[in-house]
């Protein structure tokens, strides 16, 4: 019954910690700003926050290994970050996104290896999860506009009619440097390149979920998220430069806002929940996040609700329903505790 209730808990705070994240949108496209700018002050704000919590979480088990694994965090989680915005900068952000979210399958392969533990229909599920994406976003509809129109418009704009991405809802993208570059965005060595670097964010974003678990089992959420955002805003502060400055009085209580909710609260929810429920089940149960924010575009942003969201988010309710079920160990190593 404790492994059950355990479980359905971890499910329950991943759905929750996705469907904050899906409403990234709602505070970010108001104002604005470029990712340069929001991103960091993002990691910042997450940081100020955990602080307070730190002092009332269990005393940490400090090591060599555990500080080169908050290291390797903050690293990894600013490459992740990095990539992801570079991606979209040069090819569609459907693209971009649906080569980010190759990582649930990254994680459900490894997740064996590193966790030493199986989730039942793990691979199916990821790969049934990633073709829901991909109906959803439709990049080939995408690839078609920017050839036929050239400058079709900037990459904000086919945010929008994809209705969703996680670019979009973390990054608030609209106005972007990807604006720059939208016009070529349908050229191959353009859309390459892009999957390049959608594919190192997605690797960089399955290490992230890798190294968490076990950051979090050691020091507790709050550190894990406090400590590791503190690397991660550093080494993207450069980026922002100058455009700090652009930030207004009016902008404030939407940043305060997204910082809290999909920030701090939904961080620290998927920190608690890959403890409870594993690496690939909590991967692979995020993707309600871009259905989410299709959702919010619909209802908010005027945003078009066609089939491809239907039948594509039916996929990816599918995958999650495949993966609620009990862990099994792997050979002879030993399950995480339910």
């Amino acid at each position: 019954m404790v492994a059950s209730n355990d479980r359905l808990f971890g499910t329950a705070l991943i759905l929750a910690a996705a469907i904050s994240w899906g409403t990234w949108s709602l505070w970010l496209r108001p104002t604005g700003l470029p990712s340069e700018v929001t991103t960091p002050i993002l990691f910042l704000a997450m940081a100020l926050g955990a602080w307070p919590l730190m002092l009332r979480e269990r005393a940490p088990r400090w090591s060599k290994r555990a500080v080169l694994l908050l290291i390797a965090f903050g690293v990894s989680d600013a490459i992740n970050v990095g990539t992801f915005f570079a991606a979209m900068s040069v090819t569609t952000v459907a693209i971009a996104v649906l080569t980010h979210y190759a990582a649930p399958v990254i994680v459900a392969l490894l997740a064996p290896r590193i966790d030493g533990v199986h989730v039942p229909h793990a691979k199916l599920a990821a790969l049934l999860a990633l073709v829901g994406l991909t109906i959803v976003l439709q990049p080939w509809r995408e690839l078609e506009g920017d050839v036929a129109t050239a400058s079709a418009g900037s990459t904000a704009d086919v945010v929008a009619g994809s209705a969703g991405s996680t670019a979009d809802v973390v990054a608030g993208s609209a106005g972007s440097a990807a604006d720059v570059v939208a016009g070529s965005a349908g050229s191959a060595a353009d859309v390459v390149l892009g999957a390049i670097l959608g594919l190192v964010s997605a690797c960089a974003y399955a290490s992230n979920v890798f190294l968490a678990r076990r950051l979090t089992e050691d020091l507790g959420a709050s550190r894990t998220l406090g400590l590791h955002s503190v690397i991660a805003a550093l080494l993207l502060l450069p980026l922002a430069g100058s455009r700090l400055f652009e930030i207004e009085l009016v902008d404030v209580p939407y940043l305060a806002i997204g910082c809290l909710g999909p920030g701090l609260l939904a961080g620290l929810a998927f920190l608690r929940a890959l403890t409870l429920i594993g690496a690939a089940r909590a991967s692979i149960l995020a993707f309600v996040e871009p259905l989410v924010a299709c959702l919010v575009g619909f209802l908010v942003w005027d945003e078009p609700l066609g089939w491809s969201v239907v039948v594509g988010g039916a996929l990816v309710i599918a995958a999650g329903v495949l993966v609620v079920g009990p862990r099994r160990a792997t050979g002879s190593q030993t399950a995480i505790p339910e």
